[in-house]
């Protein structure tokens, strides 16, 4: 199991864009957002270089979260999706970045993300 944090602090503005300083690999289980003092309406956007867009969510909301992201599974024959078949990201050397808007002016945020190996 390997534990990465991602912490800052908003600008005025309520913005914060946090790049993670080490790279992963493994299988993405979860993200917990560590509530401080951001406002409810703060939007999250978590990414990574080869998966792209990892879990957007509005108003993150004013309490500990915890989001268990999910991609949908692709059939070998055609590309298209299956249905209700959920796959986790699987990170190979790939650091996790995080984007906040409208997080309140001069806040604190604390993420922390957990992978495994298999």
């Amino acid at each position: 199991m390997k534990i990465i944090e991602l912490t800052g602090t908003t600008n005025a503005s309520g913005v914060l864009s946090i790049s993670g300083t080490k790279s992963v690999t493994g299988y993405l289980e979860k993200i917990f957002m560590d509530y401080d003092d951001s406002t409810d309406t703060a939007d999250l956007t978590f990414t990574s270089t080869y998966n792209g867009s990892i879990l957007v969510q509005a108003n993150a909301g004013s309490v500990d979260k915890i989001w268990y992201p999910r991609s949908l599974a692709n059939k070998s024959t055609d590309g298209s999706a299956f249905a209700n078949v959920a796959e986790r990201f699987y990170f190979a050397d790939e650091k996790l970045d995080v984007a906040v808007a409208q997080g309140g002016s001069v806040t604190n945020l604390r993420f922390i993300a957990v992978f495994s190996d298999e």
